[in-house]
Parts: C-alpha cells; sequence; structure tokens
C-alpha cells in the first residue's frame, strides 16, 4: 500500500503579512510670521530659518510617546522587513504573542490618550500666556477634531503564494505571473533571511538558518548579525 505524501508546508502557512500603524498629533506648529520677523531682525532673508512652536508643553504626550515608541519597537523586535508599505513579515508561531502584546499597547495608548484629551481644552487656555503674542487659536484642532488625531492599528494578511493563483488567464500569462510573484517573494525575503539574528528569528526557531555564530544585535536592531549561506525555512 503506497503511502500518501505529505505536501510540504509553503512559507503563506508559517507566515503572515502585518503592519502597525500609530497616528498622533504633532503639537507642533511652523509659525511664518515670527520666523520672517526673527529673521528680519536678524537682517537675514526670510527663507533662512523656520520658527515651530510647541503648542502645548511636550510633557503633556510624553507618555503617548513612550507608549507609542514601545510599540513600534516591540512589533519591528517580533518581525522583519518585507516592502516599503509598512507591512512585515510575522511568523504564525508568534502570531499569538505579537497579537498580545500589540492589544496590551494599544489599549494603553487609548488610555493615555483619554488623559490628554481630558486636559486639553484647558492646555490650550494656558497656553495664551504661555505663548503670549504667539499665540493663535487656530493653530489648534477642536475639541472634536484632536480625537481625529490619534490612531492604534494593525492589520495582518497572507503573503503571497504562486501557487494560489485564482484568477483566470491562459496558461502561459499564468505561469509567467506565476515566475513574477515568487521572485517577487523571493527578493523581499532576501532581506528577512539575512536577518537571523534579529528577535523573531530568536523567538521562532522554525525559522532556522544555518548561520555562523556571530554577536547578536541587541534588541530593536535591524542590522543584520550574518548573511546565511544556507537558509532553510
Amino acid at each position: 500500500m503506497s503511502s500518501i505524501p505529505i505536501p510540504e508546508p509553503t512559507l503563506s502557512s508559517r507566515a503572515m503579512l502585518c503592519s502597525l500603524s500609530i497616528s498622533q498629533w504633532s503639537a507642533s506648529k511652523h509659525d511664518r510670521q515670527a520666523s520672517e520677523e526673527i529673521a528680519a531682525h536678524h537682517g537675514a532673508q526670510p527663507d533662512v530659518g523656520r520658527y515651530n512652536k510647541l503648542l502645548i508643553p511636550k510633557e503633556t504626550l510624553a507618555e503617548v510617546h513612550r507608549i507609542a515608541g514601545e510599540a513600534r519597537r516591540e512589533h519591528y523586535f517580533m518581525t522583519l522587513p518585507w516592502d516599503d508599505e509598512g507591512y512585515r513579515v510575522l511568523p504564525a508561531a508568534v502570531y499569538m504573542e505579537h497579537t498580545e502584546k500589540l492589544r496590551e499597547y494599544s489599549r494603553q495608548f487609548l488610555a493615555a490618550v483619554e488623559v490628554f484629551f481630558a486636559q486639553f481644552d484647558q492646555l490650550v487656555l494656558d497656553s495664551r500666556s504661555r505663548l503670549g503674542g504667539l499665540f493663535r487659536p487656530e493653530d489648534y484642532p477642536t475639541s472634536k477634531e484632536i480625537h481625529d488625531k490619534f490612531a492604534f492599528e494593525t492589520k495582518v494578511m497572507p503573503l503571497p503564494d504562486a501557487s494560489d493563483f485564482r484568477v483566470s488567464l491562459g496558461d502561459e500569462e499564468k505561469d509567467r505571473s506565476k515566475r513574477q510573484i515568487t521572485a517577487s517573494v523571493e527578493a523581499s525575503l532576501t532581506v528577512a533571511r539575512g536577518n537571523c539574528g534579529s528577535g523573531c528569528m530568536r523567538r521562532c526557531p522554525t525559522w532556522r538558518t544555518d548561520c555562523p555564530p556571530t554577536r547578536q544585535p541587541t534588541r530593536g536592531s535591524s542590522t543584520p548579525s550574518a548573511i546565511p549561506s544556507s537558509p532553510t525555512w
């Protein structure tokens, strides 16, 4: 009795693409008039510098910035580069850990933002005396608009798989398109495979690379420690 062949797992079954998008209010504003006045005071051309105002004390958003920074570092630590559109490779083996961590960071981020929202109207009033003649009400979003300045969102999508090609095309065109997809995937993974010392590889040993012993990069570093000679995915 012949044994039933077990298909080799595809990369798309062992990993996915994940993006993290965090939006924050900059709380700064370029003051064109102040820039021109400073330039004129020093006898300079009006375009030699920019005066950017801090609309509120920077410490009022420090906690929001801290949480956002930690969330991004954790996301980068658990994923590998993919493209220039914000998506990164997330191994399926660490999907739940990544999801739980990012969910907690999202909760902390939104809680810190709510604290800021509660102070916002008073912060604007206080800025009248803080900024003096530099204060302009139109520099500030309204109480409703400020809510749209903050967001924390993650997205997950499958990795492209050349063998899963459902578009109705002729055989020749289908084969050509499959080759293009395969080449694109392999090219994108070249960088990821080079990051064999990254946090993602250390947390997910099934993504093995046969690399010589090298110094491991520090947490959050995106610098590859070595280029694998014979990677096995």
